[in-house]
This record gives C-alpha cells, structure tokens and sequence, in this order.
C-alpha cells in the first residue's frame, strides 16, 4: 500500500527554434543512413511512422509499467509521401536529447506538433522571401524606355530664270504624314534689273511660314512675311534675285499661294527731302540727277547735287544733305533773306556769339522787319546801321521796350545783326526778313529820324 508509483516524466516536444537549428544541421552534414534507405531514386519519398509511441500500462497491483524500450524506435510501416519538385523536401527532425534514440541507434521521426511548427515557419520564410522577389520583378516592369522620334524635313528647291512666271504652291511634292515641308523658290534675272512680285492669292494656315526675302550678297533682307500678305500686294527687290521661303507642317490641308513675277529696270529710292528745304528729280535710273536747296534763312550742308550710280546696284552717289540755319554768316548784294535762330542753338553747351553782315546793291537801303522774336532772359540783339558795331544803333532788345512793328530801315546800303547768348537754350527763336529798298523809300522813318537828332 506504502508503495510510490513513478511515471516516467514526460517529454515536452522541442520548441520551434530547435527544430530550425535541427535542420540547419541536416543540411551540413551528410544523409543519415536511414534516410537513405526510405528516398525514393524516382522522387522525394520520405519515411512517415504509422505508429503513435507507446504508453505505459498499468500492472494487476495498480503499478504503472513501461514498455521496453525497442531498439531503433521509429516507425514499423513505410508509406511513401509523394512531393511535387517545386516543394522543399521536408527534413526528418534529429532525435530528442536524452530520448531513447539518442544512444546513436538510428533517427527517429519529431513529433507531427513540431513538424507543423516548423512547416508553418518555413511557410513565413519562403512567403517573405516571395513577396521581396514580387516587389524587385514589379519595380523592374515599371522601368520603360521613351524613344522620342523628330519628324523628318521634306525640302525642295525651284529656280525661276524667265523674265514673267508664276510661283504656284502645288508644285510642292506630296507632303508625307508626320513630315514638315520645305521649300525655297529662286527668281534671278538679268544684272541691272529687279524682280517683282505681286501676290495673287493666299490662303494659309495656323503655323505655316510665308516669307519673300531680298538677296543681297549672301545676306537675305526680309521684305515681306504671311502676316503683312494681301492680295494685289506689290513687292521689289532690291537686286537681280528674290527669293521665296514656304514652311509647312500640316498633314492635312495645307496652305496655298500663287505669285506672280517679272523683271523690272532697277532704280535709285527717291532722295530724301530736307527739312526746311526741297529736292527736284530728273531721273531714278542710272545716271539720274537730284538737286537740292533750302528755303530762305536756311543754308546746305552738303552737296547740291546727287547722281544715281551702279546699273546692277543703283544708288545715290553721297547722303542726302540737309538744310540748318547759320550762325551768322555773310549777304553780298541783298535783295530778298532772313536771318534765323541757329539750329544749334538748343544744343549748344556754352555762350553763342553770331554776327550777321548783310550788304545791298549799291545805292539801296536794307529794310528789316521783326516777324518773330522771341529772347531769352540772358539774350541780347543789337542791330546797327551799318557793317561795324561802332555805328548807329537801330535797335538793342536790352534798352528797347517793344519790338517796333514798323521794323528798321539802315542808313545806307550795310546792316549788321549780333546776337549773344550766354546760355542758349530751346525756347530762343527769331525770324527777321530783310530786303532792298530805293534809297527814298521810307520818307517817314527819314523826316523821324531828322526829327530825333
């Protein structure tokens, strides 16, 4: 009765991280030689036990008693597990430390629990192992190439020698899809004349290019494009050559044109005109002749006369002169003049000092009259009666307090103007007009001045 029963204590299975490390070590070593024998030469077999281990019994006197332990405890059937090639063979656990088949006997099948363990492990390991080769085959998918390919030109090029013709758009080739068109139309003709064009009818599109152009050497001038371009338009060049460029990118529907062209003799540009002064024309063309002159009080500056030179590129022989009042200056034999603010009378930096001598025919007197006179505050005019300023004053804007509307007659046939300025300025303008006079003109002014002395 005072007999103590024992058990044998039970065995916990192995936990996950030794059935790892078990089959870390299969992999190091060489097979067992019982695994050896349970693979299949014709597929992944493995040895699966049929038998549960035994358990203890209990005795007629109420003792528990254990079986005897089997030499090479394992399984005593051999059903074979088939194992499709793209599942890993599952490898046979390592007998338990202490257990009966530690005792170098054979191996001997893990309990089913640790199998699933580990499987379910193994499971984590190759699922995260697929998913990290999921995402690098998915980035790899997302890289694309872009190729960009530029549409190819289409050019042509038309030479025109004939002295009338037309420059019609349809004779361009056909123009191929996702092409642009090109195309460069000549006009030559012969040295000394011009070509000119005048536009029939155009008909453009949204982005197309119409352009004639002037050829100057090798230098092409611009004389007209699509946005100045009307019908009836006249266009020349200015040498032999014209040349007209056309530029297309539509693949359907493209613009139309039609010019037509002809000789014409090459000219001088009219001169241009002076101002405060005139040009007279006698011919534009090679050897033509202008003349040039100033209105009264102005004087040239330049040459009176221009000629139009060079038949192949005609132009005028010297600029263009121009026409500016004097300060000062010199009349001999004075019938009809007038006397000017200078021109540079805005512009001059410092003190303007102008001294105006003016002379009649002999036996004539000089009338001056004040058509305009405006001074500045610094300015002064003094006109004497006579060629030196040591003569009779006639008038002095410092000391007179009115412009006389009579105007000055000069005591003989000399008259001198001067005018100082110490600070010239914009606002300064005068315009006095002389002119001859019979030596009994003015009895008046005569019996006044009679009067005053």
């Amino acid at each position: 009765a005072d007999t103590k029963q024992t058990f044998p204590a039970k065995k916990k299975p192995p936990a996950l991280k030794h059935g790892n490390t078990a089959r870390k070590q299969l992999k190091s070593k060489p097979t067992l030689p019982g695994l050896s024998r349970a693979v299949s030469t014709q597929g992944s077999v493995l040895p699966v036990s049929s038998q549960e281990p035994s358990v203890p019994t209990e005795t007629a006197d109420g003792q528990r008693q254990s079986p005897p332990e089997l030499p090479g405890w394992g399984p005593t059937s051999h059903p074979l597990l088939q194992i499709s090639p793209s599942t890993p063979v599952p490898s046979t656990a390592r007998p338990f430390p202490g257990g009966p088949g530690d005792m170098g006997t054979g191996p001997t099948a893990a309990p089913s629990g640790a199998i699933n363990q580990m499987d379910s492990a193994e499971s984590e390991m190759n699922g995260s192992a697929s998913e990290e080769s999921q995402e690098t085959t998915t980035s790899t998918i997302i890289t694309t190439t872009v190729i960009t390919t530029e549409p190819t030109p289409v050019r042509c090029s038309v030479s025109f020698y004939d002295p009338e013709g037309y420059i019609d758009s349809t004779d361009y080739p056909p123009l191929p899809r996702h092409s642009f068109l090109e195309c460069t139309y000549n006009v030559t003709v012969y040295t000394g004349y011009g070509v000119e064009l005048q536009v029939k009818s155009v008909n453009l599109s949204d982005g197309e290019v119409l352009s004639i152009r002037g050829v100057d050497d090798d230098t092409l001038v611009v004389l007209a494009n699509q946005t100045l371009l009307v019908e009836g338009q006249v266009i020349r060049s200015p040498t032999n050559t014209i040349s007209v460029y056309f530029r297309t990118f539509q693949d359907e529907a493209v613009g139309t044109f039609q010019l037509h062209y002809q000789v014409f003799m090459l000219s001088c540009s009219f001169p241009r005109r002076p101002d405060f002064g005139d040009v007279t024309v006698m011919d534009l063309h090679s050897g033509g002749i202008a003349h040039f002159h100033c209105h009264l009080g102005y004087e040239l500056q330049g040459p009176h006369m221009l000629t139009c030179i060079n038949a192949s590129r005609p132009h005028w022989s010297s600029p263009e002169p121009i026409c500016s009042a004097p300060c000062g200056g010199t009349v001999h034999n004075a019938t009809i003049g007038r006397v000017l603010s200078p021109s540079t009378a805005g512009n001059q930096s410092g003190s303007m000092y102008c001294v105006w001598a003016i002379t009649a025919p002999p036996g004539q007197k000089l009338h001056l009259h004040f058509e305009k006179l405006l001074l500045a505050e610094r300015d002064r005019m003094v006109v004497y009666s006579g060629d030196s300023n040591r003569l009779a004053v006639l008038y002095d804007s410092l000391r007179a307090d009115s412009v006389p509307f009579e105007g000055v007659i000069s005591d003989d046939s000399s008259i001198r103007i001067d005018f100082l300025a110490e600070e010239p300025a914009a606002s300064t303008a005068f315009n006095i007009r002389f002119e001859e006079a019979p030596g009994n003109a003015f009895p008046e002014q005569e019996k006044g001045k009679e009067q005053a002395l």
